[in-house]
């Protein structure tokens, strides 16, 4: 199978080739291969190959599931395969190898995929940049300068570059719509309880932290999540069953919505210019598609928040670190970790009982207060993040300690707050900007929440998808443009007579009111109960303005 017509399809459509027949599995993984073999070197998003492994299990058979014989990569971060090692992106578990699959690698296996590999992460998901001592920087496929985000980095980069069409990937503090925004995917944290974590843990950092994908086609995450959410024996809580697939309730009719846009962050502090452009302009969008667009700000105080986030997931941290410690027969070492890690474990370490439970209790009040602002709203319009993603080495989690937790403080100004939440985020593409003239004398200084990408071009831009409760904008024609010619190593070709991917460069938005806790039953990809979902509209930096006709 050629690039070209690998890159063609979204997860959905290989399956549908590989299951009629028109393509094999090996053919599909080795175009994969190939792939990464060409541009990991340069972008360096995948950690561990199992090359080996994944043609292996497709001489055996994939199981018959929906996704049988498409290649995937399992984020290096808690998630487990048996016989695998599991880094953490840290030394300190560099020699640590899996007994046992995860439920989330099970139910993955048990849907077809074929796992080829582990993707990068920060050292234990603690940045929104992908540049572990051990791995060393993935870089973002569009300017190598630049990262593709983080702690989900890897997997963002990956699937951006035409490795694969969709990869595992988690988020405790923006960490799937982050590298989303940064790399130009479609990314969804889901509701929380939506993916167990089983067998070794209930919850990941108190209930902040999650599982699912980043892709480029909505109907993947749809799929996806069909595939592999669900409760497991022993889950403490879990997210309402869904009244039907999630891939049936992107194809419902949209109803009218009504839309609170946000103009600022949530500390109150003006977008970078081009960012609320992006705001703006989706929400002028949802008006001409008849839906209640309308200025509100759900007055929530994350800067009153981040320390709670912080404390929990501070705690967690402690407590991994420390059982790796005595697990090895080890003391603590400063040496084993990078500098902010040490930071964060001695931090936890310094958290008592009470002040843990009043985290909770803060974290739980906050979604409380959400939920009441979404009794008026459906859907919050807000930007993923509140600036342009900084380059390489911007969030350095080896030098100034005080530094890094600026840094990281101030950037993650929005996204955090659906952790606590427990709402469902979605971060899609929205926007770009640059000349081509301006990129063709060199990469240019990142100008919006994401990272130079191609010319993406935009057909027909319409409301295809929804449930009575949210709403889904598609394209019927959109990226597989040529990485930037300075970029060559990673360049995709384009031919004319190509046609679009099945699928591919959908646009989504979603969200409602939540109905139990902070969880969000059903919400996730316009799902059909009324329920608390939400939106983020992300900005995309181009060679030029995406066109719309």
């Amino acid at each position: 199978m050629r690039f070209d017509e690998y890159r063609r399809h979204d997860a959905t459509a290989l399956a549908g080739l590989i299951a009629k027949g028109e393509v094999g599995a090996k053919e599909v993984l080795e175009a994969a291969i190939a792939r990464a073999e060409q541009v990991n070197p340069a972008i360096n998003a995948i950690v561990r190959k199992q090359y080996e492994q994944a043609r292996r299990a497709v001489e055996a058979g994939p199981a018959n599931g929906p996704l049988k014989g498409v290649p995937y990569l399992i984020k290096d971060l808690g998630f487990f395969e048996k016989g695998e090692p599991a880094t953490f992106g840290s030394s300190l578990f560099a020699d640590f190898v899996a007994d046992h699959d995860s439920a989330y690698v099970r139910r993955c296996k048990q849907a077809g995929l074929v796992l080829m590999g582990r993707s990068s992460s920060p050292e234990f998901g603690l940045s929104p940049n992908t540049e572990p001592r051990l791995y060393g920087s993935c870089r973002n496929p569009w300017n190598l300068e630049h990262s593709a985000g983080g702690s989900s980095g890897g997997a963002a980069a990956a699937v951006i570059a035409g490795i694969l069409p969709m990869a595992h990937a988690t988020d405790g503090g923006g960490s799937i719509r982050i590298p989303a925004a940064q790399c130009g995917l479609f990314g969804l944290k889901p509701s929380r309880g939506r993916i167990s974590m089983a067998p070794d843990a209930g919850e990941g950092w108190g209930g902040l932290s999650i599982g699912h994908v980043v892709s480029r086609s909505v109907r993947d995450s749809a799929l996806m999540l069909d595939c592999t959410a669900g409760t497991e024996p022993g889950d403490p809580y879990a997210a309402p069953t869904p009244e039907r697939p999630f891939v049936e309730a992107i194809g419902r009719p949209p109803a009218r919505l009504r839309i609170a846009l946000m103009r600022s962050d949530h500390r109150k502090a003006k977008l970078h210019p081009e960012c609320l452009k992006a705001v703006e302009g989706a929400g002028k969008l949802c008006q001409s598609l008849g839906h209640i667009v309308e200025e509100a700000d759900p007055g929530l105080d994350l800067t009153a928040l981040r320390p709670m986030n912080a404390a929990i997931a501070a705690a967690n941290t402690a407590r991994a670190l420390g059982r790796r410690w005595k697990a090895l027969g080890r003391e603590p070492n400063a040496g084993d970790v990078e500098a902010s890690t040490w930071a964060v474990y001695n931090r936890g370490l310094k958290i008592s009982g009470v002040a843990y439970v009043e985290a909770i209790a803060a974290v739980h009040a906050m979604g409380r207060s959400l939920a009441a602002f979404l009794t008026s709203y459906d859907v919050i319009l807000s930007a993923t993040l509140p600036a342009p993603p900084p380059k390489l080495g911007y969030f350095d989690s080896n030098g100034d300690v005080q530094t890094f937790t600026d840094r990281v403080t101030e950037y993650l100004s929005i996204t955090p707050l659906h952790n606590a939440t427990g709402t469902p985020a979605m971060s899609l593409t929205c926007s770009a900007r640059a000349s081509r003239s301006r990129r063709s004398s060199g990469p240019t200084p990142p100008v919006s929440n994401t990272i130079p990408a191609p010319p993406l071009t935009a057909a027909k831009a319409r409301a295809t998808t929804a449930s009575d409760s949210g709403l889904q904008a598609s394209t019927e024609e959109a990226s597989n443009a040529a990485i930037p010619s300075d970029l060559s190593p990673l360049r995709i070709r384009r031919e004319e007579s190509e046609r679009p991917a099945s699928g591919s460069g959908e646009v989504a938005m979603a969200a409602a009111g939540p109905s139990a806790a902070a969880s969000a039953p059903g919400s996730n990809l316009a799902a059909p109960e009324r329920s608390s979902r939400l939106v983020a509209a992300t900005p995309r930096w181009s060679g030029e303005p995406v066109r719309v006709r």
